[in-house]
């Protein structure tokens, strides 16, 4: 998935859910229980259970939630601005950005 994508993806993670290998922190990849996933259009709507749960919102951010609340989220695109590096590094060097110009010999 990318940040163009038109969608995004619900899992609900626990106990008897399917085990895939996933990154679970930086450099740190476990076993993790998946019980449910489905692609989210923009501007769905998903009605989380009113069990205690964390709400993961982008990879770094999220949300404890606690007691008996229901909470209802929406998937939109109008988040933080994203830089899509890969494009960045092919356009600096479309750009000539990484080229050495003037005397090629190195200077002490």
């Amino acid at each position: 998935m990318s940040a163009r994508d038109k969608y995004g993806m619900y899992l609900a993670l626990g106990p008897g859910g399917t085990q895939v290998l996933a990154p679970t922190g930086p450099g740190l990849v476990t076993l993790v229980p998946v019980r449910e996933h489905r692609l989210v259009p923009l501007g769905d709507t998903v009605t989380l259970s009113s069990d205690p749960c964390t709400i993961a919102l982008d990879g770094e951010r999220y949300i404890e939630v606690y007691g008996t609340r229901t909470i209802t989220v929406r998937l939109t695109n109008n988040g933080p601005r994203v830089v899509d590096i890969a494009r960045c590094m092919e356009e600096a060097a479309r750009c000539g950005y990484f080229q050495r110009f003037g005397n090629s010999k190195e200077r002490d």
